[in-house]
């Protein structure tokens, strides 16, 4: 069989003019190049079988709502493929949000999980101008995909094996965040989908991607945490304590926020936790 980006050149489209024939020549070959990215790394984490998280190939470009900046995953030496080969389309996004404006904080996709525990645990312990970091962290926070249409992609489903450990990530810094600044009804609409995502895992599948992904200089980050400010701020290892630990959390919410956030949960007849 020919090669398929040879054939899409030699193509001859009568209909339309010049510019309009390579514009589209231009983004079909995009296409091919994105969907039959092919390496060993990549084919080793589409080995998994749960059939909560989607394959690769199943993920549509066009549709996803987070930006992500192709041109330079298809450039492919550089940190945005490394990022999309080890995190998937999450990962990319939250890496091509980070670097679309001047940022001071030096990303890679060997570093991000540290980094932004790091940051965490700066700004909640180790804090000397809370106002000045207070901007600092509304401008981390904007940078942060938007909570809203993680929840939809979690609830469909529109997820990737690879990609939790990042979820994870961002999930985590929305929960302390919400958690430092009172916003009760925000956690609790967390929670829930928290909890969904984490339900989606087996058991030896969780423990995999803390192992993997969550080295123990970054889980003695949260352990610190855990020492300074209270339980609610751990990150746990096992998948049952993951669980208990956001009921845990719920639990410690006033009854009038639950209260509401019940009767949201009931009005809307959204079945998640």
């Amino acid at each position: 069989m020919s090669d398929p980006i040879d054939f899409l050149a030699r193509l001859e489209i009568g209909s339309l003019n010049q510019g309009g024939i390579e514009d589209i020549r231009t983004e079909i070959i995009r296409l091919i190049r994105m969907h039959y990215i092919d390496t060993e790394e990549e084919r080793a984490q589409e080995t998994n079988k749960n059939p909560n998280f989607m394959k690769e190939i199943n993920m549509k470009y066009n549709l996803y709502p987070f930006y992500i900046n192709w041109k330079k995953i298809e450039e492919r030496k550089n940190s945005y493929y490394d990022m999309f080969t080890h995190y998937g389309y999450f990962g990319a996004a939250v890496f091509s949000s980070f670097k679309m404006v001047d940022c001071p904080i030096n990303i890679t996709y060997k570093n991000i999980i540290f980094t932004f525990s790091t940051l965490l645990y700066e700004f909640l312990v180790n804090s000397k101008d809370k106002e000045k970091d207070a901007k600092e962290v509304e401008l981390f926070m904007d940078k942060l995909p938007e909570l809203d249409n993680m929840f939809k992609l979690i609830n469909k489903k529109v997820v990737m094996f690879k990609e939790v450990p990042i979820y994870i990530l961002v999930l985590k810094i929305y929960e302390i965040y919400f958690l430092y600044n009172i916003e009760e009804k925000n956690l609790i609409e967390l929670l829930k989908y928290q909890y969904l995502l984490i339900s989606y895992l087996k058991d030896s599948e969780y423990k995999e991607m803390m192992d993997k992904n969550y080295s123990e200089k970054v889980r003695k980050i949260y352990e610190k945490m855990v020492e300074k400010l209270g339980k609610q701020f751990e990150l746990p290892n096992t998948k049952k304590k993951y669980l208990n630990h956001l009921k845990y959390v719920y639990q410690s919410l006033s009854k009038n926020a639950k209260d509401e956030a019940i009767k949201k949960f009931n009005d809307n007849n959204n079945d998640v936790i």
